[in-house]
């Protein structure tokens, strides 16, 4: 199924110190738009941001952790899924890397799977320098470490073909 994609990333910055309402105009054209053979998927780092689409619309609320993480207090997941539908955490948070080498796996996706929160990583792409030295200079191994090793529910990428030519195989 295909989706559209959101991002919010300065929208409770134009709210607090811009007095910006960034969240009514995206609510307000998305509204008017009325998507019905997409997905829409709202993401921001900021929980206000979310809670203010989960008053006010139906569509899917995506917390965006701009940190890596190794781990998730039970209090913390508790508290995501308040304001959240799914979580995008980045690469690094489910294989650590260390001079281009993984190091070691954690166990993010599952803690956070384990709160039936659905997990997405970003961002793959096809440029070598971008990929642990371990994948073989390789995207579709990398993609496979996370989808089959991990299980995540999907993945982000800035090179949809590779992730397709993934899909299909």
């Amino acid at each position: 199924m295909p989706f559209s994609f959101f991002g919010y990333q300065n929208a409770a910055y134009l709210a607090e110190k811009q007095n910006l309402r960034v969240t009514d105009a995206v609510l307000d054209a998305l509204q008017k738009a009325k998507p019905r053979s997409h997905k829409v998927m709202i993401q921001s780092t900021h929980s206000s941001v979310l809670k203010i689409f989960k008053d006010k619309s139906k569509f899917e609320r995506v917390y965006k952790v701009d940190e890596n993480i190794r781990d998730a207090a039970d209090s913390a997941i508790e508290d995501i899924k308040t304001f959240a539908d799914s979580v995008v955490i980045g690469k690094a948070s489910v294989f650590p890397e260390s001079s281009a080498f993984l190091v070691n796996s954690t166990n993010t996706v599952a803690r956070l799977k384990s709160f039936k929160l659905p997990v997405f990583v970003e961002t793959f792409s096809n440029e070598f320098v971008s990929q642990a030295w371990d994948y073989y200079s390789d995207p579709s191994i990398e993609i496979n470490s996370f989808v089959i090793g991990t299980k995540v529910n999907g993945i982000i990428t800035d090179f949809p073909k590779t992730a397709n030519r993934y899909r299909s195989k």
